[in-house]
């Protein structure tokens, strides 16, 4: 009679240890990213929709704002108005934009941009080998990370972005702070 109660206690333990894990949803939490403080990748990414390549980071800007988004993402595009409107207002004053598409196709991407906008002071390439994602440690989409003038990633936001949020989180990396992580919401894996 003990191996059975034994057993039954055992069962119990395994069946509450695996609800409480599923409760927890751990699949689904956000890592934080090691790459704050560290000197960004040196990758050249080729344009979505013109020849040539451009740099991760190219040393001119004083500010690089690193968007990471896809066509089937929801939050990319309420984000991606909000992104072009900043690219507007920061990139004559030094702030460089780089959008980097992934895990998408041309077709859909270009789509994208033609319904939620484009800047001309944003540079918009594709990660067609996922390299950029690796480097960076992109566990969904969007994210945005922000690349001092000295080529440092001092942030990262996951979820959407704003405007407003652009707009204060730049004056900051400008102030010399390192802005750290932040949440806004959901991040997408796939489609």
């Amino acid at each position: 009679m003990t191996k059975t109660v034994t057993w039954s206690v055992i069962g119990v333990v395994v069946v509450l240890a695996a609800v409480f894990a599923g409760r927890l949803d751990l699949g689904e939490t956000i890592p934080e990213s090691p790459l704050i403080g560290r000197t960004a990748a040196d990758l050249d990414l080729p344009y979505l929709e013109a020849s040539g390549t451009a740099p991760l980071f190219d040393g001119e800007a004083d500010v690089t704002v690193v968007s990471f988004w896809a066509s089937w993402c929801p939050p990319c595009r309420a984000e991606q108005p909000e992104l072009v409107a900043a690219a507007d207002a920061l990139g004559p004053d030094g702030v460089r934009f780089l959008a980097i598409d992934s895990r998408d196709t041309t077709g859909a991407a270009v789509s994208f941009l033609d319904t939620y906008g484009r800047s001309e002071y944003q540079d918009v390439v594709v990660d067609d080998d996922n390299l950029a994602s690796i480097e960076f440690g992109v566990w969904g989409l969007p994210e945005t990370f922000f690349i001092d003038g000295s080529g440092t990633i001092v942030g990262k936001v996951s979820g959407g972005i704003d405007f407003i949020t652009v707009l204060d989180l730049v004056e900051q990396v400008r102030s010399g702070e390192s802005i750290g992580e932040r949440s806004t919401g959901e991040v997408y894996q796939d489609r």
